[in-house]
């Protein structure tokens, strides 16, 4: 994003080659087929201690989106990925400047899946045009998804973060659920309790309660 970015100015790309996405993880995206944008966002009015209310803004805005098309199975996984059911349909990198003890502004990166049949990497991913066998025109798609964004981002700046912290957790991916985990290089089981204020992702465990950054935790889909 160009420095002197207009509020709420988007760049839409057609394609992405060793995408960044959190703590330097890399993907790829066939051309054209996918929604691939960056939004800028000022946000001087929120706390950088609790900046993962940002997080939780855009990660409903990209559900409520996808729900509109795809229905029910749309789960949020923590920290930063869109799931149908246990398949990877999209995933979001916010990178926030801080000034004092706030946030100045923010570029909110997103990717979503659409029509790209298949896929190759170490996770296991989805498509919209995969879970429907339809064909999808990427820009009436997008005036939806900003639709979504302005109706998210107006309730973040409205204070409404309680209602969408609720939201959220409703939609966590494991939430109250046993299922296995990679900790410290060894399979541990865990149930999600929460997500706190700062972005931690708590968890009881077979090691006890656990309060986890990112990158310190990986979900494992392969075990039960």
């Amino acid at each position: 994003m160009e420095e002197g970015a207009k509020p709420g100015t988007a760049v839409v790309a057609d394609y992405q080659r060793g995408g960044k996405g959190q703590a330097g993880s890399r993907w790829e995206s066939e051309a054209g087929a996918n929604i691939l944008l960056s939004l800028y966002l000022p946000v001087p009015f929120l706390e950088a201690s609790v900046q993962f209310r940002l997080n939780i803004a855009v990660s409903l805005a990209v559900s409520d989106f996808v729900r509109l098309y795809l229905g029910d199975g749309v789960r949020l996984k923590w920290p930063n990925d869109v799931y149908y059911h246990q398949a990877k349909l999209g995933g979001i990198l916010i990178e926030n400047s801080i000034q004092g003890s706030f946030l100045s502004d923010s570029v909110v990166g997103v990717g979503i899946n659409v029509n790209q049949a298949h896929f190759f990497g170490p996770f296991n991913a989805t498509s919209f045009t995969n879970i429907t066998g339809r064909f999808y025109a990427l820009h009436d798609l997008l005036d939806q998804l900003f639709r979504c964004f302005h109706k998210r981002f107006e309730a973040l700046f409205a204070g409404q973060w309680l209602q969408q912290r609720t939201d959220y957790l409703h939609q966590l991916l494991g939430l109250g659920e046993l299922r296995a985990f990679e900790y410290q290089g060894q399979l541990i089981k865990a149930t999600i309790l929460d997500v706190d204020a700062e972005g931690h992702l708590v968890l009881d465990s077979n090691l006890g309660r656990l309060v986890m950054n990112n990158k310190e935790i990986k979900f494992r889909f392969d075990e039960r």
